[in-house]
């Protein structure tokens, strides 16, 4: 993976590939033994089309936490009562509009993102039109395809600013 320009973000997985590549370099037969294979395959890899912006992993803990509060706020009696009122307001913090038709995919994954909404657009100022591209985003990802999810978040910057990706 080293050679497709894959990289570990741990410090000791980082040594260990700096040690294996040496190796690599001293000697073109050398193979690296399956226990430091597996050794590295504990790592998160990640890969950077420019090296000077090294990717790394979006910080949903704490996302999550909020996401999990905000959720709470809705006090119905039931998780499915506490869900379609969290999935309409997400929609109203959207700026959908009653004629906006969801079909049942991307009611479901309103639904999984509704206490994610109102903690991201909370923070920061978000417009009118980055609110729609979220929810068009979030629709995406309930679509046959990761690809138009991933382009979508791509030319997100709010949201990648607030994820920290």
């Amino acid at each position: 993976y080293q050679r497709f320009g894959f990289r570990p973000s741990a410090a000791p997985a980082r040594r260990i590939a700096a040690r294996e590549i040496a190796r690599r370099t001293a000697n073109p037969r050398y193979r690296s033994k399956p226990a430091t294979l597996r050794a590295l395959a504990r790592s998160h890899m990640f890969f950077a089309l420019d090296p000077s912006q090294p990717a790394r992993l979006p910080r949903i803990h704490d996302w999550l936490a909020v996401s999990t509060e905000a959720t709470r706020r809705f006090r119905q009696a039931t998780t499915a009562n506490r869900r379609a009122v969290a999935t309409a307001a997400a929609l109203q913090r959207l700026g959908a509009t009653k004629s906006t038709r969801l079909d049942a995919n991307s009611r479901a994954m309103l639904a999984r993102w509704a206490g994610l909404v109102p903690a991201l657009t909370a923070r920061g100022r978000w417009t009118a039109a980055e609110r729609r591209r979220l929810l068009h985003l979030i629709i995406a990802k309930a679509g046959r395809s990761e690809r138009g999810f991933q382009q979508q978040l791509l030319r997100h910057p709010q949201l990648l600013r607030h994820l920290g990706c």
